[in-house]
């Protein structure tokens, strides 16, 4: 591999790496700037929505001129490319944890403490699995991409759960409800992103498109449901 070339890959990889890190505090910040009804914490998840997006065209700018001048070979070429899509998914993830964060203006101070909890479990899962990503892309490790692809079966069945909690609370307020659907369904969209990152570190490692959302392949995994109880 051309020294320029290693040195270009190398800045993109720890580029992607520092936006990534920026993205997770995003979501433990919106997260429980929504649950404590922390209006000052949901503004800064607002505030620092900039430098996400900044983050996002600095890569965008530097794959370009890598692409342009390097001519990367066809695996240098997936490397571009992986960091360029999965790029795009850190960035919906941080326009996900602003949507947590604006919530938190229409919340209510009167809680739920069982969705609470598993809003908590939501967003304590997607960070891990985030960190967790980021860790298998910088190694190229596979079997670690597909391991963390596996745990958004945990959150889609989180947001399974609050569904239910919700439906169980005919007499709470209804703009609370509305919240805690929307930003159950933010968090399970977050999930979705880390998958779409894992999927692109098989691309780079293999240069195939693989599916490795399990809920989306059957949902009644997403469900919690077993094939023995659809027997």
């Amino acid at each position: 591999m051309p020294e320029i070339l290693n040195r270009d890959l190398h800045r993109l990889n720890h580029l992607f790496e520092d936006m990534g890190l920026n993205v997770s505090e995003q979501i433990d910040l919106a997260t429980k700037a929504f649950l404590n009804v922390d209006f000052d914490a949901a503004q800064k998840v607002i505030d620092r929505d900039v430098t996400i997006n900044n983050d996002k065209l600095h890569l965008e700018k530097l794959i370009i001129q890598t692409l342009a001048l390097q001519q990367p070979v066809a695996s240098d070429f997936r490397i571009v490319m992986s960091i360029l899509k999965s790029s795009t998914d850190l960035e919906r993830i941080g326009d996900h944890a602003v949507g947590i964060a604006r919530e938190t203006k229409a919340a209510s101070r009167e809680r739920i403490a069982a969705i609470d909890q598993v809003l908590t479990h939501m967003s304590t899962t997607v960070r891990n699995m985030l960190e967790q990503i980021l860790t298998a892309y910088l190694k190229t490790d596979v079997t670690l991409a597909e391991q963390v692809a596996g745990r958004d079966l945990e959150v889609d069945r989180d947001f399974v759960t609050v569904r239910k909690l919700t439906t169980q609370s005919p007499e709470t307020d209804g703009d609370l409800i509305a919240s805690y659907l929307f930003v159950s369904r933010l968090l399970e969209r977050i999930g979705d992103h880390v998958v779409n990152i894992a999927e692109w570190i098989v691309y780079n490692h293999t240069g195939k498109i693989v599916e490795l959302n399990l809920g989306k392949q059957d949902r009644r995994k997403a469900e919690g449901v077993s094939d023995a109880a659809t027997d």
